[in-house]
């Protein structure tokens, strides 16, 4: 496939692209802030409940390696407007809240739309930026899951209050609509041209995409990172109040807000000459020195909510970081859709399998367990960030 970079960067097209991108997000926060309700609208259990929440990442896991494989026959543009034509019609859908099994077709259905908006839509922020501002800009990508939730639980309470569970699914499909009314005035041409012989879809060449990708190291570095991550992330939000309580009644909403902060700060320092490869590892190693002290305040019975705080930005260093290798790494258009499509499918991965494993280590040994385990993946993390770019090619700067 032919690269194709703007001479300069598109700033109104790019954030568009980061608005569809929160409404990707808005699929699981709208299910996730209002699990309780939905439970007892369906009068349903809490396992029912969790399947319709993780339902939509079942098409990431199993399909988003392939995926590249459709962007190659039918292109970026034509597959995202279908993509946001399909959640935007299935938000409004969802309105009506149906049964609670046609509810699951449509979650699944949800995550086919979901999937593709995440790989084509960061791809093309990338081919519409100057090469100067790539990696800031896939920084910026994301943050997109961060601030969805940071929205959404802000306003989730009041649109709850205002008419139930669905003010805020009205909510979410509202924005999906004027998010593809924005994408049509801004997105007019293809950002970057089909290959002149259309990809052919098959099963094989579904298998031989997969062995293109896991068989590439610089494209499959940053979601070898991004496990680490993802399996972090979504087990603490769970998981945080058992290590000193919940803490202030602003502790929820700080979290993912301060996780922008430091996505944000990475980026600056990526424009300013650091590698996203030793921001990586700088994210990963600061990570692990404040569960340290996280740890001994938690034995000294000292308040551990300011070190949450200071954990949930190291995690947003790690994330803006990870995302700003992709461009670094993978020059090429097609390139850099493999990497999104690998940091999808290993993300759902690690969002699926980390709060079982963190559950099972806090059942086990309590929070000095929850602690070891987050520890041993942030450790993990950092051995991948350093070990394995010393495998790259010599032209890339680590």
């Amino acid at each position: 496939m032919i690269q194709h970079q703007s001479n300069k960067t598109q700033w109104r097209l790019i954030f568009v692209l980061w608005f569809c991108g929160m409404g990707a997000s808005m699929q699981f926060a709208k299910v996730s802030l209002a699990f309780d309700e939905l439970q007892a609208y369906y009068q349903a259990s809490e396992g029912e409940i969790g399947v319709v929440l993780s339902w939509v990442g079942v098409c990431g896991m199993i399909l988003a390696a392939g995926v590249s494989v459709f962007i190659a026959r039918f292109g970026y543009r034509r597959l995202l407007f279908l993509a946001m034509i399909l959640a935007a019609g299935l938000a409004v859908y969802q309105i009506s809240l149906p049964s609670l099994s046609v509810l699951l077709v449509t979650r699944l259905v949800e995550g086919l739309a979901h999937l593709i908006i995440v790989v084509t839509a960061p791809t093309l922020m990338v081919a519409a930026c100057a090469a100067d501002k790539r990696s800031m800009v896939m920084s910026l990508w994301g943050t997109f899951f961060g601030v969805t939730f940071a929205l959404v639980g802000a306003l989730a309470p009041w649109l709850i209050a205002l008419g139930g569970v669905r003010s805020l699914f009205i909510f979410h499909a509202l924005w999906m609509l004027v998010m593809l009314a924005l994408l049509a005035l801004t997105y007019r041409h293809e950002l970057i041209p089909l290959p002149s012989v259309p990809a052919v879809i098959s099963i094989k060449s579904l298998y031989q995409q997969h062995l293109r990708i896991y068989g590439s190291l610089p494209t499959i570095l940053p979601s070898l990172c991004f496990i680490n991550y993802t399996a972090l992330y979504v087990a603490l939000l769970t998981f945080f109040p058992k290590i000193g309580g919940a803490g202030p009644l602003w502790l929820p909403v700080v979290l993912p807000l301060i996780s922008l902060v430091g996505a944000f700060l990475v980026g600056v320092l990526i424009q300013h000459g650091m590698t996203p490869i030793k921001a990586t590892q700088m994210a990963f190693g600061s990570a692990m020195l404040v569960f340290i002290a996280l740890s001994a305040a938690y034995a000294l019975d000292i308040d551990v909510s300011w070190f949450k705080v200071v954990v949930f930005f190291t995690l947003g260093l790690m994330q803006g970081a990870i995302y700003g290798m992709i461009p670094y790494l993978s020059k090429q258009s097609h390139q850099q859709a493999q990497s999104i499509s690998a940091i999808a499918q290993l993300g759902n991965l690690g969002s699926t399998i980390g709060p079982p494993l963190l559950g099972i280590a806090f059942v086990w040994m309590g929070v000095s367990g929850l602690l070891g385990a987050s520890f041993l993946l942030l450790l993990t993390g950092l051995l991948l960030a350093t070990i394995l770019p010393k495998r790259l090619n010599a032209t890339v700067h680590l």
